[in-house]
């Protein structure tokens, strides 16, 4: 704020009243006395490594919050196959393979783009 007011006098101008009233109260209130000033922000707070730790735990925690949802995920998603006959065996336990290699019917056509992004080509 200092700067503030010897900028505007420099430029011919009028420090307001309020800006010289914090000026002298910000002089006369006691300095806090730091081993490392230049570890500590502007108003005293956190330094700025300390901020950073705690964002890296707070990112490590949503990383493994993520990587239990993700498994949880999928053995929901493993029980829904198993149980609903959508994966390679049906519920009672018979195989789907005959309708995964089922012909197409005669007005349909394969996609053969979207078979090769899903599959890969055939080597």
């Amino acid at each position: 704020m200092l700067e503030a007011a010897e900028f505007i006098e420099a430029h011919g101008g009028k420090v307001p009243p309020l800006m010289l009233e914090q000026i002298k109260a910000d002089l006369r209130a006691p300095k806090t006395n730091t081993d490392d000033e230049e570890r500590q922000t502007a108003v005293g707070g956190p330094s700025l490594e300390d901020l950073d730790k705690v964002a890296r735990e707070r990112a490590a925690n949503r990383r493994a919050d993520a990587a239990l949802w993700i498994e949880q995920r999928r053995e929901e998603i493993a029980d829904i196959v198993d149980t609903g006959g959508y994966g390679d065996v049906d519920t009672e336990g018979v195989s789907n393979e005959p309708w995964l290699e089922q012909d197409l019917d005669e007005d349909e056509e394969e996609d053969e783009e979207v078979t090769r992004k899903l599959y890969g080509d055939d080597d």
